[in-house]
């Protein structure tokens, strides 16, 4: 007996020979395990008790931790908050600007940082960077504006108004880069008038007329730390000391 037999509406029945006899049950699967081709994230099986990181997922709390892009700005401010956050750029022109300002702003701590810094030994730079360096404090002037070169002119002009006065025949030290002025006379007797600086003879002055009286003045630079004297043989004289208006 061969042919197709409707058993019922759910399952066939196929009979191809008398001998064989095919028998079609209805069944079920109720573990998820036994399934086959079962779907997979990651080339990572869905089955079992699997967490986020077992899929290779960004935990969500990760996700508070990122910076809003509407809270980005790009120029800082008086009203910014911490709600914001500046871009690259931003942060770099404004690091440039601090730079550029002046520095009596600092805290004292942060003035003395910075003063630090520029006394910094250059010893340890490679030898082309000391010659950067070196080239920096080389620059011609030539590039300044008119305005420029007259203020840094001004800056070693005297400032007679806190010139002061020194006795003569005494050793001084100069406390910052000026001028010396000198005044020499006598009354009616030989003289002489000697200026040291640094322990060297720079200005002489001898009288050997007792008929007259004299009066000489002159003016040498003098820089910090410099040592100078004006010894009269006879009569009196003044020495003046005369600060430059930059160390005034």
């Amino acid at each position: 007996m061969s042919g197709i037999e409707i058993i019922n509406q759910d399952y066939v029945l196929v009979l191809e020979k008398a001998e064989y006899v095919i028998n079609v049950q209805s069944f079920s699967v109720s573990d998820y395990k036994a399934l086959s081709n079962k779907p997979s994230i990651n080339n990572v099986m869905l089955e079992g008790n699997i967490s986020s990181a077992d899929l290779g997922l960004v935990p969500a709390s990760d996700f508070s931790l990122k910076e809003d892009i509407a809270n980005k700005i790009v120029s800082l401010s008086a009203s910014a908050d911490d709600i914001q956050y500046p871009s690259a750029k931003c942060v770099y022109d404004n690091l440039h600007l601090k730079a550029d300002n002046d520095l009596s702003n600092l805290s004292t701590e942060g003035q003395a940082v910075i003063t630090a810094k520029a006394n910094v030994d250059l010893s340890n730079l490679s030898t082309e960077g000391q010659a950067v360096i070196d080239n920096k404090a080389s620059v011609d002037l030539s590039n300044l504006s008119t305005a420029g070169k007259a203020s840094l002119a001004d800056m070693v002009m005297p400032s007679y108004v806190n010139a002061v006065s020194k006795s003569v025949n005494t050793l001084h030290t100069a406390d910052k880069a000026g001028l010396l002025k000198i005044h020499g006379f006598h009354g009616g007797v030989a003289a002489d008038v000697k200026l040291y600086i640094d322990g060297v003879e720079v200005f002489i002055f001898v009288e050997n007329s007792t008929s007259s009286n004299w009066y000489d003045n002159a003016s040498y630079l003098i820089g910090k730390n410099s040592t100078y004297q004006l010894t009269v043989t006879s009569g009196s004289g003044i020495i003046r000391f005369i600060p430059l208006k930059g160390v005034a």
